[in-house]
């Protein structure tokens, strides 16, 4: 088991507990089961999203492993002590919150709770996860993991080839973002790949060079066992390492090695412990003690005389909170100082120390150093003289004269000592040196002396000339490699400018740049291909587009002036290049601004005439004869409805079995409008214009609706054969607008039924067509409830009719038996 508190609370506490009341997870998939076990969720959403605070609500999950499998009991318990210590000193009455269950199909379970930031008696805010609280929480979480033999999530057996972080199931969006601020992007790339070889999308090395490519990544080196990636927006590098980097990977062996890990783990992680459980509830009851003394001084009535120190308060808690794990390393301080000084005594009293050891034992750096041998007789007058030299030899002498003198007094003594040993008498080797009077031989031996020190000088001053010679060598390398260096920074530096700008012209979308200024999309006048933006009561009007290099450019059509987003930056008041960069480099780290009308998406990249007729035509070609219903049934719309001779070659289908409703402009075919469960498109290169069926006898109705599927269900609820039906794809761009203008003025006579959809898109529409014909008949007819289409209205339609059917045999059934 394991207890997180999430890092939300700042917007809709509806939204949350909608989240987590709903039947479906974050991959829309069916929970197992979803239940209540504290509280009423609606009115911890009601409480706090009615407080003016910064942070509303506080949320956290508690998460057992599939192996756990905790019964009903159990999770009781949990919550219990929970809710103890979140509102430690607090009465129920003075909080609010709220705790789901889920249960997945794999196994495991998780419980969602959710609680008000406020102290319903007093006002204030109220965290139950203040700075330092996991201390508290994680020896709950020790408590019952150990008492019930669960698995520990700071168990080190329970490591994995690869740990995923902790954000769980990112996409591409994601990690692009979070790598610029996760504070290690490894681990967060990482992630993302093991959940795409989870999925089965990558099988082997290759897959994941080329995932790491998709997401805007460059690979600039491999090895054996790791692969570097670089980002180009930042120009960071991170050698990657683990299983999944090496050369030999397979994602078979992989998820093998993982499975044997975990069947492992699961054996080795369990098991009851009642002396660390003990432990981790006295250290529990410690935590809850100090908090619960810090809540009723901060939330306590002032009416009541209470005079405490709200300061000394807090200080007492912080104290409590951290005086177990005080206490424990006070202890164990001592515990170990103990056994140290008792090894050192063993140590060293366990054999006969020296005068010297023990005095430097006893006073440190303060004892006097005592030589061994100088209590003991002295043997001859040699051996002493020679212990006396090496004393003198280590002290360095300020002149050399006195160098010399020392030197030149210990050969004398040495020798004569030494002969005298022997018997007072000189051999032959010696006749020459003792035919010299003392004078003498001090005289030869300081020649020595000169003699050898003026070799050494001239041995040390060849070696400083070379030495020299390497520095000055070492030098002029140097100074070669930091020229290169600077060249190649001062390279990349306009390199790495130069892709900056590059991707601020494709990856700012201009139009929500131009609606921090401003600007606001004129809906009626803008197309697939370009967005028409207006300013000041529509006295500046400019139209956004995407040119053949992918960059965003505008057009101001009143001065006749244009260019990329770093021209419309200087234009809006930037000084220079250099300011512009500047203000979209924070513009990049700011959130986006909701525009007007409709939510814009990056329009498409201009095509040629030339390309855009191969391209219609191959689509037109794509289309076939309307064989598999399969789709529009399930949609409940019937066959008869399909097969209606005002339908009748005009709804095909491609190769890929989507439905295909064509559309037609002045100039004829211009594109397909495509269905299929979950997918709709439109022709890569096409127009929207107008979806239209045959032209019935005596047309008296002309029914213009959102989308072709609307049409058909319109059609089918409403029973008048004499009606001919218009689809605009969802869309009303200034050539619909003219093409659907010159359709009703040619039929003046007729009336124009709008039945759009029942949203703030589809009364726009309304709006804009009634302006466009001011005298034509025209009749609005939206469905009853709000952000319905008529297939809703349909399928309803068709629930309602099968209720009441198998009512009627319900009632057929129980007459028959009464008979």
């Amino acid at each position: 088991m394991h207890i997180k508190f999430i890092n939300r609370g700042t917007g809709s506490a509806g939204k949350a507990v909608k989240y987590i009341t709903s039947q479906q997870n974050s991959k829309n998939e069916k929970r197992e089961e979803v239940s209540v076990l504290r509280g009423d969720p609606n009115l911890v959403a009601g409480v706090a999203d009615s407080l003016d605070f910064k942070h509303k609500y506080t949320s956290c999950v508690i998460a057992f492993a599939p192996e756990d499998n905790p019964n009903q009991n159990q999770i009781n318990n949990v919550l219990n002590e929970f809710e103890k210590t979140a509102f430690s000193g607090l009465d129920p009455e003075r909080y609010c919150w709220t705790a789901v269950l889920h249960r997945e199909k794999t196994g495991g379970c998780h419980i969602h709770t959710l609680t008000a930031r406020v102290d319903l008696e007093t006002g204030k805010s109220l965290n139950i996860a203040p700075p330092g609280h996991q201390k508290t929480y994680d020896a709950l979480r020790d408590y019952f993991n150990y008492t019930n033999g669960w698995a520990r999530p700071d168990d080190p057996e329970r490591q994995r080839l690869i740990q995923p972080g902790h954000n769980a199931y990112i996409d591409a969006e994601k990690l692009r973002a979070g790598v610029k601020t996760e504070p290690n992007p490894r681990e967060l790339i990482t992630q993302y790949l093991t959940e795409r070889i989870e999925s089965g999308q990558i099988e082997n090395r290759l897959d994941i060079i080329n995932s790491l490519n998709e997401v805007g990544f460059t690979i600039t080196r491999q090895g054996k066992n790791y692969i570097t990636v670089q980002d180009q927006g930042q120009g960071q590098r991170w050698r990657l390492k683990g299983a999944i980097y090496e050369k030999g990977f397979e994602r078979t062996e992989f998820e093998g090695t993982i499975a044997k890990e975990n069947s492992e783990r699961q054996e080795r992680d369990r098991g009851v412990d009642r002396e660390r459980a003990s432990v981790a509830w006295r250290q529990l009851e410690a935590c809850r003690k100090g908090r619960a003394e810090y809540n009723q001084e901060r939330y306590r009535d002032r009416s009541r005389g209470d005079e405490r120190s709200s300061k000394e308060s807090i200080r007492q808690y912080r104290s409590n909170h951290s005086s177990y794990d005080a206490e424990d390393r006070s202890a164990t301080k001592v515990n170990n100082k103990l056994i140290m000084d008792k090894a050192d005594s063993d140590k060293h009293y366990s054999r006969d120390e020296s005068l010297s050891r023990h005095l430097s034992r006893k006073l440190g750096i303060d004892a006097i150093s005592i030589k061994q041998n100088s209590e003991q007789p002295e043997k001859n007058r040699g051996t002493y003289k020679n212990d006396q030299a090496q004393s003198t030899s280590s002290i360095n002498s300020k002149e050399l004269g006195d160098s010399v003198q020392q030197e030149s007094e210990r050969e004398i003594y040495s020798t004569t000592d030494r002969d005298r040993d022997r018997g007072g008498d000189l051999d032959d080797r010696h006749w020459d040196k003792s035919t010299k009077t003392k004078g003498e031989i001090k005289n030869d031996r300081v020649r020595d002396i000169v003699n050898r020190a003026s070799k050494e000088a001239n041995e040390n001053n060849r070696k400083l000339g070379k030495a020299d010679g390497a520095v000055n060598r070492a030098c002029k390398r140097i100074d070669s490699s930091i020229r290169q260096s600077v060249s190649n920074l001062q390279r990349h530096g306009e390199n790495f400018l130069n892709e900056e700008l590059e991707r601020f012209k494709k990856e700012i979308n201009l139009v929500e740049f131009a609606a921090t200024k401003g600007f606001y999309i004129d809906n009626s006048k803008s197309s697939r291909n370009t967005t028409i933006m207006r300013r000041n009561d529509r006295s500046e009007k400019i139209a956004i587009g995407v040119n053949k290099n992918g960059h965003y450019v505008f057009n101001d059509l009143y001065a006749s002036k244009g260019g990329s987003i770093l021209d419309f930056s200087i234009r809006e008041g930037a000084q220079n290049l250099g300011f512009a960069r500047k203000e979209l480099r924070t513009y990049s780290n700011m959130p986006k601004p909701e525009l007007k009308y409709r939510k814009y998406t990056k329009p498409a990249i201009k095509l040629s005439k030339e390309e855009q007729a191969l391209i219609l035509k191959k689509d037109r070609e794509t289309c076939r004869p309307l064989k598999n219903t399969q789709y529009l049934e399930n949609r409940e719309i019937k066959l008869s409805t399909i097969q209606d001779d005002r339908f009748k070659n005009r709804i095909f289908q491609d190769s890929k079995g989507n439905i295909c409703f064509p559309h037609s402009n002045a100039a004829g075919f211009c594109g397909c409008e495509k269905k299929n469960k979950d997918y709709t498109n439109f022709t890569k290169g096409g127009s929207r214009s107008v979806w239209y069926s045959n032209p019935p006898k005596n047309c008296n109705k002309i029914v213009i609706c959102e989308s072709a599927i609307d049409s058909l269900s319109y059609a089918q609820l409403h029973s008048d054969d004499r009606a001919a039906y218009i689809s605009i794809a969802g869309q009303l761009s200034h050539d619909q607008e003219e093409i659907l203008k010159s359709m009703i003025e040619r039929n003046k006579d007729k009336d124009i039924v709008l039945a759009f959809d029942n949203d703030k898109a589809g009364k726009n529409y309304v709006k804009d067509i009634q302006e466009l014909v001011p005298d034509a008949n025209v009749i609005v007819d939206l469905p009853r409830s709000k952000e319905q289409d008529w297939n809703d209205v349909l399928k309803e339609n068709q629930k309602n009719i099968q209720h009441s059917f198998s009512k009627v045999k319900v009632k057929d059934r129980e007459l028959e038996m009464e008979m």
